[in-house]
């Protein structure tokens, strides 16, 4: 059976599917499972253990050049992709587009998962596939759980358990998961705790950084007939006692469910291929609070807050003559609510603050994609869907009493007032129209070109529109209900191919957007009434320009010894004034020398480093400061011991460097070793240990 054990990051997509007659879709950057001791072949980047495994999925995605998390401290790393994060990437479960249920963040989806509870994980760059809901302008990650059935006749089993340890945070994750298929059916039950606290930097500076979790899935996949397939799967993830930095809250819990199901008909025909619905529904409860802040002793405040998701989309795939073409609509509904309670210490008073007053949207989107050979080594796909979303803030004419920097007004006001908004503006309704086309070419050389040209019109979010004097990182954060939609022009040339044994791709883009949502500082008042003077960001229309590189190398240096490399970078600015947009990701480079050895006992030993540049240009108006270069080098290994057994250790930041990530954000409070305003350093030394048996 298939281990679920991610074991490497495919940056160039699979290569066999260039070769291929039939058409098929043009393959995403993406990781995929695979045996415990087999290195995918297309794989030109660091290898993930059994460690990095067990670590949140966000970490190990860090490794593909491109990709980069945003964090607001020790966890809560939020995928950018390309200079472009927080909901314009989207990440979804089966199909189900996942949200948070915290107005500030501290529980994005991507950061739900660790890497060895996946199947599959696809990150999408360039021209996404259309049919997969509205397209972001970031990007995408797909998550998937989905059961193999058996080959044969008779039954398989496999159970699997692991473990690690790590002296970062005196961090450990353990887990267990026992699968059972036969030809008709096959099901999965697996489950697992994790947990890690404060970690020390390289110079010695303590950083508060607790985080506990327990997590447990079950899936059923079921052959209803020759031609039908059923597959059910859930998932339940319990987040608790989570330290945030950068906020003025910690997470004390999150409670995750999540419930997906697929229904495929292949029937046999000429002319009809397949027919697929797909549903899901996703449900978090979440409460942060500041009983272990510096700014308790003026305000006492806490926030349970709700996202409920849920989507449903009929597919259905067509030949017609050599290629496919793939019709359907999709429709999807997410409900946001938060309400702080606030009580100020000194004058005995509690208000209530709806930072989501009771937030609903509603989407329904119908999409076509056509994909077809053009002679024998030319791709074409071409996409086009259109939808229409409505927003809507229940609680808008509600009354609030932000503090004695806005006074009394009600939520309404307060987003023109302070957020910038036209005055009357709350129902929101949008028709996004976007469209895409990918030409692929196969030289004889074993090379692919891609061309890719892609329009994406994309609506802000519901917190970028309705939030009320949330916390954000560095202070709060308003809405403004009439900003525009974001319309995105991207051109991109990718390549990838071989040269003898090595293995290398690279891809460069261009992108202009237009209404770029810009996140920006709209006032400096006292939003809590704590005395304190608070930053308050809101976000503004306008136009941006975007552009970079990646590029990626597996080098063979000789049956054992390989060097993978990558590269990314991006630079961001608005188009008028050339100012830096904010929160755009340094120069990233990473590389290492792995030697492999054995057959019947495999074992690795791995050298490797990471190396960000500088990162100087930032947007004063967004409250970032400017990063130094940094160099981090590990080493580790691995040995399969036995059948079915493997261990592997290793050692992070082998030279104890001090170093601070770009997209790390600020404390806000003083914390342990840190004052307000003070950059969040990362990890020092850190020895791990991991462990697998498969039986």
């Amino acid at each position: 059976m298939k281990s679920p054990l991610l074991c490497g990051v495919v940056l160039l997509g699979h290569f066999a599917s260039l070769h291929a007659n039939e058409p098929t879709t043009l393959p995403p950057l993406h990781i995929e499972s695979a045996p415990a001791d087999q290195q995918p072949p297309t794989s030109p980047s660091l290898q993930a253990g059994l460690f990095d495994g067990h670590q949140e999925l966000s970490k190990t995605l860090t490794t593909l050049p491109g990709v980069c998390m945003r964090a607001l401290g020790g966890h809560a790393g939020e995928p950018v992709i390309r200079g472009l994060g927080w909901e314009r990437v989207d990440t979804q479960y089966n199909g189900l587009n996942l949200y948070g249920a915290c107005p500030s963040r501290m529980d994005p989806p991507l950061n739900l998962f660790s890497a060895n509870s996946m199947d599959t994980v696809e990150v999408e760059f360039g021209p996404a596939s259309v049919t997969k809901g509205p397209l972001p302008i970031g990007g995408r990650i797909l998550l998937e759980n989905h059961l193999d059935l058996a080959p044969g006749d008779g039954p398989l089993h496999s159970v699997q358990v692991s473990g690690s340890a790590s002296t970062v945070g005196d961090s450990y994750a353990t887990g267990i998961q026992a699968e059972h298929a036969t030809a008709s059916s096959a099901f999965r039950i697996e489950g697992s705790i994790e947990s890690s606290g404060d970690y020390d930097s390289g110079d010695g500076t303590t950083v508060q950084a607790n985080r506990d979790s327990e997590k447990a899935a079950a899936f059923w996949t079921q052959r209803l007939s020759d031609h039908v397939l059923l597959e059910l799967g859930t998932r339940w993830i319990y987040d608790t006692d989570v330290d945030y930095i950068a906020l003025p809250m910690d997470s004390r819990y999150a409670k995750t469910n999540i419930t997906t199901g697929q229904l495929t008909w292949s029937p046999e025909g000429d002319f009809l291929n397949e027919v697929q619905f797909r549903t899901g529904l996703g449900e978090v409860e979440h409460l942060m609070d500041n009983q272990d802040k510096a700014n308790r002793r003026m305000v006492e405040a806490f926030t349970p807050s709700t996202a409920e998701s849920s989507h449903a989309a009929l597919e259905t795939n067509w030949k017609i003559d050599s290629g496919e073409l793939r019709v359907g609509i999709d429709g999807s509904r997410l409900e946001r609510d938060a309400l702080r309670n606030r009580t100020m210490v000194m004058m005995n008073r509690t208000f209530l603050d709806p930072i989501w007053p009771d937030l609903t949207q509603e989407q329904i989107g119908v999409f076509a994609e056509w994909e077809r050979p053009i002679g024998n080594q030319t791709q074409l796909r071409a996409g086009l869907r259109a939808d229409w979303f409505e927003q809507d803030a229940g609680k808008a004419d509600q009354r609030i009493v932000p503090g004695p920097g806005v006074g009394p007004t009600t939520v309404k006001d307060a987003w023109v007032d302070v957020g910038g908004s036209e005055p009357g503006v709350v129902q929101t309704e949008d028709t996004p129209v976007s469209a895409n086309l990918a030409l692929q070419h196969t030289l004889e050389s074993d090379w692919m070109l891609q061309l890719g040209l892609s329009r994406v019109e994309a609506v802000p979010n519901l917190t970028q529109r309705y939030l009320s004097f949330g916390p954000v990182p560095g202070g709060f954060g308003v809405g403004n209900p009439s900003l525009d939609m974001e319309t995105k022009w991207e051109l991109e040339l990718r390549t990838e191919g071989s040269v003898g044994a090595h293995r290398m791709g690279a891809a460069v883009f261009a992108a202009r957007v237009e209404e770029y949502l810009l996140p920006t500082t709209v006032a400096m008042l006292d939003v809590n009434g704590d005395g304190r003077i608070d930053r308050v960001r809101g976000t503004k229309n306008a136009d941006a320009e975007l552009f970079g590189a990646e590029a990626s190398a597996l080098i063979v240096c000789s049956d054992s010894l390989t060097l993978p490399v990558s590269l990314g970078i991006v630079r961001g600015e608005v188009a008028d004034t050339g100012t830096p947009l904010p929160e755009i990701p340094p120069l990233d480079l990473r590389a290492a020398l792995r030697w492999e050895q054995g057959e019947s006992h495999p074992w690795f030993i791995e050298f490797g480093g990471q190396f960000a540049a500088r990162q100087d240009r930032i947007d004063p108006e967004f409250g970032e400061d400017e990063t130094p270069s940094y160099a981090l080098f590990h080493l580790k290994g691995g040995w399969t011991f036995a059948e079915g057994w493997r261990v592997e250790a290793g050692i992070e930041n082998l030279f104890d460097r001090e170093y601070h990530d770009h997209l790390t954000r600020e404390a806000l409070l003083p914390e342990g070793d840190l004052k307000a305003g003070d950059e969040v350093p990362g990890p020092g030394r850190g020895f791990h240990l991991a462990l697998q048996a498969d039986w």
